[in-house]
């Protein structure tokens, strides 16, 4: 299959997604005013998604701003993945490194703090950051997920799931805890979150708990999911591996003493 989903009949209530279709679909998650961010000077953005296609130079995963451009996550036509959220009238943003291939899902994280900076995080791993300083400037505008109606054309093409926004940059265990587990809607930083499972209507409901329902416009709904991914030890040299881990939780234990073992270091950062 090249540049298309399969459109997979959706389980009323079950799990699903909602299908995109790259030319005016969008959901609208309401104002901005009702997220805290500017509040807490700090943000993360939550997102599977599974692009088919790139239809225009900007789709976004995220959009939101009076001039279309305070709060953007989106795929460039390189289908690198971009992300800004002006800070101190700081208007930049962070690229990541690596391509995504088409018809894939991935986990999108984007955070903000003052102490972190912004930051990407592909499949849980830190993938592009900078250290602009200040506070996140006033959004003042509707937050749209698939679309930024306020820049043309900027639709996304294909499925999109499990969306999230919180007013609290999360750490990358955290990230990682929370993209292998259901995430706990008493959660009082969690200020939006769209599992997208209702399957029918035009109405997705927030699951925060804060009643920030969205409005589907065009979206279609989809039974194609992602596959939540296993934390767990992925070292096989540890006792506790995991074959089936997708995700090292960082607490591998138990290896055998016989000496017969050199350390790898990966050119970048690590040292002894």
């Amino acid at each position: 299959i090249n540049g298309a989903s399969r459109n997979l009949l959706p389980v009323e209530d079950g799990n699903n997604s909602l299908i995109f279709d790259g030319d005016d679909d969008y959901v609208n998650v309401g104002n901005s005013d009702n997220f805290g961010f500017e509040t807490t000077d700090e943000l993360t953005i939550f997102a599977w998604i599974k692009a088919d296609q790139i239809p225009n130079m900007y789709p976004h995963i995220i959009g939101a701003g009076s001039d279309g451009r305070k709060l953007q996550l989106w795929m460039f036509e390189n289908r690198k993945i971009e992300f800004r959220l002006v800070v101190g009238n700081n208007m930049a943003w962070v690229t990541t490194a690596s391509p995504l291939e088409l018809d894939q899902w991935y986990h999108i994280a984007a955070t903000y703090s003052s102490e972190t900076g912004r930051r990407i995080y592909i499949n849980g791993v830190l993938e592009a950051n900078d250290y602009p300083i200040g506070e996140i400037e006033p959004i003042n505008s509707n937050i749209y997920i698939g679309n930024n109606p306020f820049l043309f054309p900027r639709e996304f093409s294909g499925p999109i799931a499990e969306v999230s926004l919180r007013n609290t940059a999360l750490s990358q265990e955290q990230i990682n805890q929370s993209m292998a587990n259901e995430i706990d809607h008493f959660d009082p930083n969690l200020v939006g979150y769209w599992k997208f499972n209702e399957g029918s209507g035009d109405v997705t409901i927030d699951h925060s708990d804060n009643g920030n329902n969205g409005s589907i416009i065009g979206a279609i709904w989809s039974e194609d999911i992602p596959v939540v991914p296993i934390l767990d030890c992925t070292d096989p040299y540890a006792e506790n591996y995991n074959p089936d881990a997708t995700i090292d939780n960082g607490d591998c234990s138990g290896y055998p003493d016989n000496g017969n073992y050199s350390l790898s270091f990966d050119g970048v950062d690590d040292y002894v």
